[in-house]
């Protein structure tokens, strides 16, 4: 009977998530596979990108970046605590989690449970010289780490040299994932691909090319797919096996765009600005009403979809969408060419007194385009614009060293935190530190440094913002444009959505195949971890068990 039980739950499931479990994934990339060690990965180089997509299915770290964005939420560690110095963090681990089992790494295949001891031996490792983490200094000039250790079975607490809010961000890069030890003891450095074991929702199958299959224990619940496929291929091969339905997503190159455009229906916004900077040094620009003036005649939305064709969004806040502490301010500088004019003559620029300013510009041949209309529309406020372009290492040095009046620059962050865009108008950081508009404000000063020292998300958002609308408000550069990610995903795929650190940080354990291009379905075993959404005691669900036990036990009675 309690067999029967089981079975019609696991019919049920099945029946109300849609016929969700089962199915191959089959992606592709035009990198080749790296390596399974985590440790030996550089976030920093597009090389390791598949090999970075691959173990964020195998293994997790404390915190991971919520789905769709980059933000943090809990993975290992379900809840933690900031000293009030902002110093020490206390991580509180769950405690449902095992490793992986089944494998050659484990005594008998059986495996054990996480705990904070993991945590500390998986950080030791990734520092000690013999395991050649390329990204060991980030741990220590970075993230400002200065020790860690675990206070128990459950708690792993870890002391900063000086308050770093930014530090969680970090978190979710692979040389702070956990593994486990026992793979270290009964074997090389050099052979933990072979024996990749970690907790996350996907176990490896095969290395290379990399084959992975559903971890059935999953502390989460059983992920949908059964097996994930990684293919290598060249850049020009994409579109062909795209429309043969060889691969279910991809990221598009830009050079491919027109070919693959119907085909794309997500586009995510990068962490990056581009922008025309005001040295706010120099005259006319140390005025704050000619900087306005700028910002109101000149229009970079006219051009960005002629000429970037989707490829672009207009940037409208400093802090891109899906960052920490991100709002939607709209566009405060709408394109309002009177308003232009009337600040200019507020300024003394008139017809008879034009204003004459140097543009000082990258080569490239996108930003050649916009400058030509940045020209025309500067004109219908009579303002000059002469342009000078300049080798990237020539533009840079005319920047640092102060010697422009208006130039053309750009920033991508390396982490998601709110730091990474608004350090940049910190006095402290003028000339190479970023700065080169040399904007100065100590207002917004403190404001940066009240919020790096605030230990909570929520209050430092505040600060963040606040110093945001005032740079706004100075008009201290013409926001234009940040690039987007654009993925082709066939029409079959569901639950898949990158966020703007890119698809290698998404975990894929809620991703599904619809029912009429599912390979193989599966009645998932690990019903009560499961999250199908409805679960399988819950409304018409539990009557619907009940009636037929009851209808089972009646014919059972009559035996």
């Amino acid at each position: 009977m309690r067999i029967l039980f089981v079975a019609l739950c696991s019919m049920l499931l099945l029946a109300e998530s849609g016929g969700q479990y089962g199915g191959t994934l089959n992606l592709g990339s035009t990198v080749e596979m790296q390596t399974l060690d985590p440790h030996r990965i550089n976030v920093f180089y597009d090389d390791f990108d598949l090999s970075l997509a691959v173990v964020n299915q195998v293994f997790e770290g404390l915190v991971s970046y919520k789905s769709g964005t980059a933000e943090i939420e809990p993975l290992l560690a379900e809840s933690w605590d900031v000293s009030e110095n902002g110093l020490i963090y206390t991580f509180h681990l769950r405690k449902n989690i095992y490793w992986q089992d089944g494998n050659d790494v484990f005594p008998e295949g059986k495996s054990r449970k996480v705990k904070a001891q993991d945590v500390e031996y998986s950080w030791n490792r990734a520092v000690a010289p013999d395991t050649m983490c390329p990204m060991r200094d980030f741990y220590f000039d970075t993230a400002k780490i200065d020790t860690w250790e675990a206070t128990g079975s459950y708690t792993f607490q870890v002391t900063l040299k000086q308050p770093n809010p930014g530090f969680l961000y970090m978190l979710p890069f692979p040389c702070f994932l956990v593994v486990p030890e026992e793979i270290d003891v009964r074997f090389e450095k050099e052979e933990f691909s072979a024996h990749a074991v970690g907790t996350g929702p996907f176990e490896v199958v095969q290395k290379s090319p990399a084959i992975l299959g559903y971890n059935e224990d999953y502390w989460n619940g059983e992920p949908y797919v059964s097996e994930i496929h990684y293919t290598s291929c060249r850049q020009e091969e994409l579109f062909t096996q795209f429309q043969k339905g060889t691969l279910d997503w991809c990221v598009v190159p830009y050079d491919q765009w027109e070919e693959f455009s119907p085909s794309i229906t997500k586009r995510v916004p990068r962490l990056e600005i581009l922008y025309l900077g005001m040295n706010c040094l120099k005259s006319p620009f140390n005025d704050v009403r000619v900087r306005q003036a700028i910002n109101y005649a000149l229009d970079p939305t006219a051009g960005i979809e002629s000429i970037y064709q989707g490829k672009a969004v207009q940037a409208t806040t400093i802090l891109p969408e899906g960052l920490a502490c991100h709002e939607n301010r709209g566009d405060i500088y709408q394109y309002d060419p009177e308003k232009a004019r009337t600040l200019l003559e507020e300024c003394g620029y008139t017809g008879e007194s034009p204003l004459r300013i140097e543009l000082k510009s990258s080569e490239s041949y996108i930003q050649q385009q916009f400058n030509a209309l940045y020209e025309e529309q500067l004109a219908e406020v009579g303002v000059d614009l002469e342009i000078t372009y300049l080798d990237v290492g020539s533009l840079l040095n005319a920047v640092d060293t102060g010697d422009t009046q208006l130039f053309t620059l750009g920033w991508y962050a390396d982490w998601p935190y709110p730091d990474q865009f608004l350090f940049l108008f910190h006095s402290s950081t003028w000339g190479p530190g970023g700065n080169g508009s040399f904007y100065g404000n100590q207002e917004v000063d403190d404001l940066l440094e009240k919020a790096r020292r605030e230990p909570t998300i929520e209050k430092a958002c505040q600060l963040y913002r606040e110093a945001e609308g005032i740079v706004l408000q100075d008009s201290v550069w013409v926001l234009q444009w940040r690039r987007v990610d654009g993925y082709a995903v066939q029409e079959w795929i569901r639950g898949f959505n990158p966020g703007p650190m890119g698809s290698k940080y998404e975990r894929l354990d809620q991703t599904w195949i619809t029912d009429a291009h599912r390979q193989t379905t599966r009645i998932p075993e690990n019903v009560e971890g499961s999250s199908s959404g409805t679960g399988i005691c819950a409304g018409t669900g539990i009557l619907a068990i009940l009636w037929i036990l009851m209808m089972v036990r009646k014919s059972m009675q009559s035996l």
